[in-house]
């Protein structure tokens, strides 16, 4: 939901006049989205000098892939007697395949990153096969991590609810009626009982702040797993 700005003593910096849009969750969660170059940002754009600073990037960077988003993650200032706005972290977001990986020119040599984009495993040690394979594994958690995150402007890919009803109604089974495995299913019962309950309360097509809920729902379920 684009936020307002009424009952602010200070006028915003003119983000409408470059394109962004803010949104603020009801958690007090504050993002910026810019539609026409397909970016999401998690930088204070009520900062002018980051949002001058962002502006600028822009006439020397190149905007999302297309089919794509960009999600643009702050790395900070650069110290030193006049602080420096450092270029921010760029995250590729692919929505059809539902994965999230770092732009070729931000890679490090293990394929991670800072500030929550890096993933979630470690590949020291591990053969060329496991290693492609927790690669996409990380890209679908961060790509998860991202939706949760930004719930507000962006509907949830096709299957993503029925998908998140299926872990669900597994997890509540294997409690029912538990294996011999020894790794423990995601959820408890009453959390199956309860997410379940909540996730049927939602419409498909509803829009507002019961979609934000819907979204984050599913993209936290689905990033248990």
């Amino acid at each position: 939901m684009p936020a307002t700005h009424q009952g602010h003593v200070h006028a915003p910096p003119p983000l409408h006049e470059y394109g962004w849009i803010e949104y603020q969750l009801p958690d007090s969660t504050v993002y910026y989205v810019h539609p026409t170059r397909r970016v999401t940002a998690d930088i204070d754009l009520r900062d002018e000098r980051r949002l001058d600073a962002l502006n600028a990037y822009f006439d020397r960077e190149r905007d999302a892939p297309l089919g794509m988003e960009l999600w643009l993650v702050e790395e900070g200032l650069d110290g030193g007697r006049k602080p420096s706005w450092r270029p921010p972290v760029r995250v590729l977001i692919d929505h059809r395949r539902r994965m999230a990986f770092l732009d070729h020119e931000r890679v490090s040599g293990n394929g991670s990153g800072g500030n929550g984009v890096s993933g979630r495993r470690g590949r020291k040690g591990k053969g060329k096969a496991k290693a492609v394979e927790d690669d996409q594994l990380d890209m679908e958690y961060r790509y998860w991590t991202f939706m949760e995150g930004h719930p507000a402007h962006t509907s949830l890919p096709p299957n993503a609810r029925a998908e998140a009803m299926d872990v669900l109604s597994w997890a509540w089974t294997d409690r029912l009626l538990p294996t011999q495995l020894s790794i423990p299913p995601p959820f408890k019962q009453e959390e199956c009982t309860e997410l379940m309950t909540l996730l049927r309360s939602f419409e498909q097509n509803e829009g507002g702040s019961q979609a934000v809920l819907h979204t984050r729902v599913v993209s936290r379920v689905l990033l248990r797993v």
